[in-house]
């Protein structure tokens, strides 16, 4: 490898945390109508995907509980959203 794993997201990173991004993110609003303002919100998913694009790469964002901010999402962002259910209750056990 020519870097470090990882050595892609350093310019995300500022002190201890990513730029923009607030503690809030993780643990309110998990579900703002569409039309609610969040500029805070608005400006760090937009620094993901810029990142992303300033390097010619697309953005693949995980988050928790996206499920309930798809339609803010949408609404400001062009994304293709892919939900991944992780019930283990209906997984098989390892054998």
């Amino acid at each position: 490898m020519a870097q470090p794993y990882f050595a892609e997201f350093a310019p995300l990173v500022a002190g201890r945390g990513v730029r923009r991004y607030r503690r809030r993110f993780a643990y309110s609003r998990f579900a703002p109508a569409p039309s609610e303002e969040d500029p805070a919100l608005e400006a760090y998913v937009q620094s993901l995907i810029g990142h992303a694009r300033g390097q010619e790469r697309s953005a693949v964002l995980g988050f928790n509980r996206t499920g309930l901010r798809i339609a803010w999402l949408r609404r400001r962002f062009d994304a293709l959203n892919i939900h991944i259910d992780r019930d283990r209750s209906t997984s098989s056990p390892p054998t």
